[in-house]
C-alpha cells in the first residue's frame, strides 16, 4: 500500500535526500530548454536540416513542455505525484536517447516534442512534492535550493552545450548534449524509486477530457507563435494563431468556471485564486518571467552577434550572474527571515539597479566592450534574481493546501512559461526594430541598451506589484521572520 507523506515538518527523515533527487531532475528539465542553443548550427550542418526544422528543434521542446504543465500538475494530484514524476522522468530519459541517436532532422524534431511532453508531466511534481514533504518552517530553505537549481538550469545550458560540442567526444559532435541525460536520468530515476514518498489529493477527481484538450490546444496556439514568430518575421498565420490561442484559453477558463459552479470535475482548481497570496504572487511571477529569459537571450545575441564573441566566451561572460544566483538563492531563507516578504522588493530593486548600470556600462565602453567589465553589475543582478525566485514561491504556496499542491504548481509553471515566451517575443521585436536590415556592432550596442531598458521597466513593475502584495491586508501569507538558518551547499 502506498504511504502518504506526513504533513508535519520533520516527519520524513529522508526528505532532504529526496529533495536532492527532485532538484537534479528539475535541473535536467530546465537545462534542455537552452543547451541546444550553441548546437543549432552544428545540428543543421550534420543533419542537413532546413531553417524551419532547426527552429523547431529549439522551440518544439518548450512548446510541448508548456502544453502539459497544468494537466501534469492535476494528474499528479489525482494519480500520485511520485508516480507521475517517475513516469515523466522515464519518458524524459528515453526521449533524450532518441534525440541523441536521431538520424534525421525529422526524427530529432519529433523526439524533442516528446521530450518536452515528458518534462511537462514531470516538472509540476517537483514543487508539489516539495510542498507536501516540508512543513512551513522548512519550505524557505527547500525552495531556496530550488531557486539555485532554477538559476543554474537557465544559464548553464549554453556553457555546458558549447563545452560538450567543443570536446567532440568520440567524434559524436552535438549528440552528447542529449545523451548526457541518459546516465544522469537513470541515476535520478533509481534514487526517486528509493527515496521519494507518494502523495496524492484525497479529494481530487478525474479532470474533464474536454478541459485537457482545450488547455493543451490553447497553450500550443499561444506559445508556438511566441517562440517562433520573431525568427520568422511574424507572418500573418502566427498572429492569427495568437488570437485563436487567446480565444481558446478564454473559452477554457469559462468552461472551468461553469464546471466549478456545477461541482463538476474541473481541471483548474479555481479556489486557489481566492487566496490573495496566490493570485497576486502568480501575477508577480508572471511579470518577473517576462524579463528573465529575454535578458539572457538579448545578452547572448549582443555578445555573440554584436561583439563577435564565441559561444563559450559569451557563456563565461554571463557566469558571474549564474554563480551569484546560486549564492543568493541558498541564502534567501536567511534574508527572508530578516525581511519577510520585503525580500522580493529587495531582489527586484537590485535587478532594476543592475539593468540600469548595465546600460551605463555598455554605453561607456561602446564597441570596445570586452565583457569582463560587466562582471560587477552581473553579480548584483544575480543576487537580486536569487532573492526573488525562492521567497516568491514560498509566499505563493504558503496558503495552498497540500491536496492542491499539484494544481498550484502546474498553474504557476504554466504562467512562468507563457511569461518567458512573451518576454522573448517582445524583446525580439525591440531588437529587430533597432538593428534594421544590416546589423552592425554599433547598431547592436544601441539595440542592447534599448532592450535593457525593457528589463528596467519589467523589474520596476515587479517591485511595484510586490509592494502591493505586501501591503494588502488580506495577504496573510507574509513570510514571517523566523531567524532560521539558511540552506548550505
Amino acid at each position: 500500500m502506498t504511504a502518504h507523506v506526513p504533513q508535519r515538518s520533520g516527519a520524513d527523515p529522508r526528505r532532504w535526500q529526496a529533495l536532492g533527487v527532485l532538484l537534479l531532475a528539475g535541473f535536467l528539465t530546465l537545462l534542455d530548454t537552452s543547451i541546444v542553443v550553441n548546437a543549432l548550427a552544428t545540428v543543421q550542418r550534420d543533419l542537413g536540416a532546413s531553417y524551419a526544422q532547426i527552429q523547431l528543434v529549439l522551440a518544439g521542446y518548450s512548446v510541448a513542455y508548456g502544453m502539459l504543465l497544468i494537466t501534469g500538475g492535476r494528474l499528479g494530484d489525482l494519480y500520485g505525484r511520485r508516480r507521475l514524476f517517475v513516469w515523466g522522468l522515464l519518458g524524459f530519459v528515453l526521449t533524450s536517447a532518441l534525440c541523441g541517436l536521431a538520424s534525421s532532422a525529422e526524427i530529432l524534431v519529433v523526439a524533442r516534442v516528446l521530450q518536452g511532453l515528458a518534462a511537462g508531466l514531470m516538472f509540476p511534481q517537483i514543487s508539489s512534492l516539495t510542498q507536501v514533504m516540508f512543513g512551513l518552517e522548512e519550505r524557505p530553505r527547500a525552495f531556496g535550493l530550488q531557486g539555485a537549481m532554477v538559476g543554474l538550469g537557465i544559464v548553464a545550458g549554453p556553457l555546458l552545450g558549447g563545452t560538450l560540442i567543443g570536446a567532440d567526444l568520440f567524434g559524436s559532435s552535438w549528440r552528447p548534449i542529449f545523451l548526457i541525460n541518459v546516465p544522469l536520468g537513470l541515476l535520478t530515476l533509481g534514487l526517486a524509486l528509493r527515496l521519494l514518498p507518494e502523495s496524492r489529493s484525497e479529494t481530487a477527481r478525474k479532470p474533464d477530457v474536454l478541459g485537457v484538450l482545450m488547455v493543451s490546444v490553447g497553450m500550443f496556439l499561444l506559445t508556438y507563435p511566441l517562440m517562433l514568430g520573431r525568427e520568422l518575421g511574424w507572418p500573418r498565420w502566427s498572429l492569427w494563431m495568437l488570437v485563436l490561442g487567446v480565444l481558446v484559453l478564454a473559452v477554457f477558463i469559462a468552461q472551468q468556471i461553469w464546471l466549478t459552479r456545477k461541482s463538476g470535475p474541473a481541471l483548474l482548481e479555481l479556489s486557489l485564486f481566492n487566496q490573495p497570496s496566490f493570485r497576486m504572487g502568480a501575477l508577480v511571477g508572471f511579470v518577473f518571467q517576462t524579463g528573465v529569459l529575454s535578458f539572457f537571450v538579448s545578452m547572448a545575441l549582443f555578445l555573440q552577434n554584436g561583439l563577435g564573441l564565441s559561444p563559450i566566451h559569451a557563456a563565461w561572460v554571463l557566469l558571474p550572474f549564474q554563480l551569484s544566483i546560486a549564492v543568493s538563492s541558498l541564502n534567501s531563507a536567511r534574508v527572508s527571515g530578516w525581511l519577510g516578504s520585503r525580500v522580493i522588493n529587495l531582489g527586484a530593486g537590485l535587478l532594476w539597479v543592475s539593468m540600469g548600470l548595465l546600460i551605463l556600462t555598455i554605453r561607456q565602453a561602446g564597441m570596445g566592450l570586452q565583457g569582463f567589465e560587466l562582471a560587477p553589475v552581473l553579480i548584483l543582478g544575480g543576487l537580486g534574481f536569487g532573492l526573488i525566485v525562492a521567497p516568491l514561491q514560498t509566499l505563493v504556496l504558503r496558503q495552498v493546501s497540500p491536496q492542491f499542491a499539484g494544481s498550484a504548481s502546474g498553474i504557476l509553471a504554466t504562467l512562468n512559461q507563457v511569461g518567458s515566451a512573451l518576454g522573448v517575443a517582445v524583446m525580439g521585436m525591440i531588437l529587430l526594430s533597432q538593428l534594421g536590415q544590416q546589423p552592425t556592432t554599433e547598431r547592436f550596442v544601441l539595440a542592447i541598451q534599448v532592450s535593457l531598458g525593457y528589463q528596467v521597466v519589467v523589474f520596476g513593475l515587479v517591485f511595484g506589484l510586490a509592494w502591493l502584495l505586501r501591503r494588502s491586508s488580506l495577504a496573510v501569507a507574509e513570510v514571517e521572520p523566523t531567524r532560521q538558518p539558511a540552506a548550505r551547499l
